[in-house]
Order: structure tokens, then sequence, then C-alpha cells
């Protein structure tokens, strides 16, 4: 009895002896995948720049690679920022076609605007002509129309307007012209001289409205992308901003008057270029480019 109860003694202090040598196994392989995901995350972090570059080259990989061109080429992903350009197209009207394209230049209709707020007309002894010389822009000051290469606004969706502060409703706004449009070319080149940017775009206004017979104001006032071509491995993206509207003309007689930029980046793995090129336009009709990108 005192045998077997020593053999018991013998095998369960071996069984604990090995349950305490896997547990410390256990243990060190705890402590060597510690260190290993501490070297990793390390290794990771030492690698984030590069992980970024990668990122955006399996991206610049969705198109085909243009011959004898590789993503280790650094002048074929340098902008050269001398080739950027603005040309006018033209003028068109509503019927009109681009060169090149078999369909008109889809113009806008006239834009529902949003709910006008109370109107500051004064409650007695007031003068009106005061008021419809203060012009305000009730709709977008800022918007992007092509984002990493892909027309994303519907046309009437963003337009930036200029109206008199005063009106209590859009019905009062009337005798406007019929909407107008200026396309323009967008084309910039590589370090090759390769064109890797050609974007064909339209301003697009409404001018020409009064307000009891008197001023002359601005609606629908937007870029309309028509044809957008970018290189492998380069993204664009394209926007507008209204910095201010304002009266040129009289307060008898305004006359609405407005600065549209048109802004621009263009992003490879190697740069990233921004230019601004700058419209404005009037209530009469009168509209003229302002600036170009390094010019």
């Amino acid at each position: 009895m005192i045998e077997k109860s020593g053999r018991l003694v013998f095998l369960s202090t071996l069984a604990m002896s090995a349950f305490a040598l896997c547990a410390g196994f256990a243990r060190a392989a705890s402590a060597e995948g510690a260190l290993i995901g501490f070297d990793g995350a390390r290794a990771a972090a030492g690698f984030s720049l590069q992980s970024a570059v990668n990122s955006l080259q399996k991206e610049a990989k969705d198109s085909v690679a243009p011959e004898g061109k590789d993503l280790q080429d650094p002048k074929y992903f340098t902008l050269d920022e001398k080739t950027v350009t603005i040309d006018k197209v033209g003028k068109f009207g509503p019927h009109d076609f681009l060169p090149g394209e078999n369909k008109p230049i889809g113009l806008p209709k006239l834009p529902v605007p949003p709910t006008i707020g109370t109107p500051g007309f004064p409650t007695s002894g007031g003068d009106t002509i005061s008021q419809i010389g203060r012009i305000i822009n009730i709709a977008e000051r800022v918007w992007t129309f092509i984002e990493k290469n892909k027309p994303i606004v519907e046309i009437g969706s963003h337009y930036a307007n200029a109206i008199p502060a005063s009106i209590t409703h859009w019905d009062q706004l009337s005798e406007w012209n019929t909407p107008e449009t200026t396309v323009y070319r967008f084309h910039a080149k590589n370090a090759y001289g390769m064109t890797m940017v050609d974007v064909t775009y339209a301003v697009l206004r409404t001018t020409g409205g009064k307000f009891n017979g008197k001023g002359r104001y601005l609606n629908g006032v937007t870029v309309m992308p028509i044809r957008v071509d970018v290189g492998w491995g380069y993204k664009l993206t394209m926007g507008v901003e209204i910095p201010t509207v304002s009266n040129v003309g009289t307060s008898e007689d305004p006359i609405a008057g407005m600065t549209a930029n048109l802004t621009w980046s263009i992003e490879t793995v190697v740069k990233t270029s921004r230019g601004t090129g700058v419209y404005y336009v009037r209530g009469d009709g009168q509209f003229k480019e302002v600036a170009s990108p390094f010019n």
C-alpha cells in the first residue's frame, strides 16, 4: 500500500513538472512572439513611406503603361509646369457643335434657387433703390467637378449666382438672356513632352436678369466637364471657387460682377502641381479670362 502510494506521489510530481515545463515553453514562445511582433511593427513603420508609394503605383497600374515606360521612371511622372496651358476653344450657343464632336453642347436650364429668407426691405420710409444695389450669392461658393480623373458633378447641381439681397421670391427676377457657354481646353505635358492631361470644359452663365425692370444680374454660373483624358499614373482634380460678387454698376441700375477661380491639382508619385485660372463675368454679358496658370 505504501509502495503504491509512493508511485502515485511520484507520478503526480512528474505530471506537475511536465505542466510547469510546458507553461515555461508557452511563456517563452509568447515572449518571442511579442518580440517578433515589435520588430514587425517597427519594420512596418520604417516602410510606411514606401507603402504609400506602392499604393499610388498600384492605382497607376489600373491603366495600360505606355510602351517603354515603367513605375521607376521619374521623368515620366514629373509634370513640366511650363507646358500647363488653358486655351479658349470658342464661344458656343445651345445648338452649336464642339470641334470633333457629333453632338451639341448641353446647356443647363435656369437652376431653381434655394428658398430665399426674409428680405431686407425697410418697414417705413425706406428707399428700395438702395436695396437692389446690394448683391449676394445665395448658391454655391466652392465645389469640385473633376476628382481623381472622374467628372463628379451633374450640370445644374452646383452653380453660383449674383442677385439683389432684397428679393422676396425668385419670380421677381425676369428678362434673363439665353445661357452662354465658353469652352476651354486645359492640357499639360510631362518631362518627356508627352501630353498627360487633356481636358475640355465649358464655363456657363446666364446673364441679364432684372429686378423690377432694373439691374442686370447673374445666375447658373458653373463649369461643365466635357471631355477628360488623363495619362497613366496621373491624378487630376479640378474645382471652382467664387470668392466675391459685387455691384459694378450704380445703386439705381446695378450690374452684378463675379470672380470665378478655376482650381486644379495634378498628382503623381513624384510630384504634386497646383494652379488657378481666373474668370470674370458680369450681368451685362461681359466675360473674360483674367489669369492663366503660370502666366
